[in-house]
């Protein structure tokens, strides 16, 4: 898609990818075990940062990535949450994305024959169970192919998406949902690491729990220069200094880059007209507050440009 098309600025992904790798062959630890994690804001790059991490590591054979979202665009089935516990729903929407990224099944499907199945982990050592079962079960059909799955890793993006939906139908708020996934992979585990975009810690770097956090930390915001040349292709010095006023201004929001980035691509036989810069910011609002209707977008004067 557009998204991935665009070379990644500004992000050292080897060392990224490392980090990961390492931190997923550290023994299963309660509590010492670190969690890997990405803060950003709304359009900051984090779902194209794990989706490059993801990619990164399936190029080692002995690794399986699992890449699952909760994005803006992902829809949530209301049977999802029909079960005992905010613990067992996080578990059954979490499993069902899984096994929908792994046997590459729409989510719809894979929901509707487990949903058709007797659900029977009322309790929390039965949600942990579940994890691990089947990720082994994953690490089993993987090795019956002829590729042995040393190391597995989750990304799971937009976690308050999950924790919120949640929170729609669950009104224990002490609970922590996704407690039973660190379990699984970070305490029961060998050779698994989780990582978890969006998600609430504690001023100073911790999970509720106590957990250490290791960071994976985004690109704070990308060259301008680059941005005209690598992204927008943008060569010609006489609508350089205009349209790097507006990289300058979304540097820091590689969606609204990328939107800019369409629109700059289908109307390039326009860049010379009086107006392109005002039309391309209009275009930019409008499409982000389509995007992110409760979010305030970014609206620079059309007169500093």
């Amino acid at each position: 898609d557009i998204t991935m098309a665009n070379p990644l600025l500004g992000t050292n992904l080897t060392s990224l990818t490392e980090t990961v790798y390492e931190v997923a062959q550290a023994m299963p630890s309660c509590r010492s075990k670190p969690l890997l994690a990405t803060v950003r804001g709304t359009g900051g790059g984090k779902t194209r940062l794990f989706e490059e991490i993801r990619r990164e590591l399936q190029r080692n054979s002995s690794v399986l990535p699992l890449a699952i979202t909760f994005s803006l665009n992902s829809k949530f089935e209301n049977k999802e949450f029909q079960t005992p516990t905010a613990s067992c729903s996080a578990a059954l929407s979490i499993v069902a994305r899984m096994a929908s990224a792994f046997y590459d099944e729409s989510f719809e499907d894979i929901m509707r024959r487990m949903l058709s199945q007797p659900l029977h982990f009322e309790v929390t050592p039965r949600v942990v169970e579940l994890y691990v079962a089947f990720v082994q079960q994953m690490r089993d059909q993987m090795q019956g192919v002829g590729r042995p799955v040393k190391t597995f890793v989750l990304l799971v993006d937009e976690t308050v998406k999950l924790l919120k939906g949640l929170e729609m139908y669950y009104d224990d708020r002490t609970i922590d949902p996704l407690s039973e996934l660190r379990t699984a992979l970070l305490d029961k585990m060998p050779n698994a690491a989780l990582a978890l975009s969006s998600l609430d810690v504690a001023m100073k770097g911790i999970t509720d729990s106590g957990r250490p956090l290791q960071a994976l930390r985004p690109c704070e915001a990308f060259d301008p220069d680059e941005i005209l040349s690598k992204w927008w292709n943008i060569l010609d010095r006489a609508y350089w200094h205009r349209l790097r006023l507006i990289a300058t201004v979304f540097c820091d929001l590689p969606r609204a880059l990328e939107i800019a980035n369409s629109y700059i691509q289908s109307h390039r036989a326009e860049l010379n007209a009086p107006k392109f810069c005002e039309d391309l910011v209009s275009y930019l609002r409008m499409q982000l507050e389509l995007r992110y209707p409760n979010v305030h977008s970014i609206d620079p004067s059309p007169q500093l440009l």
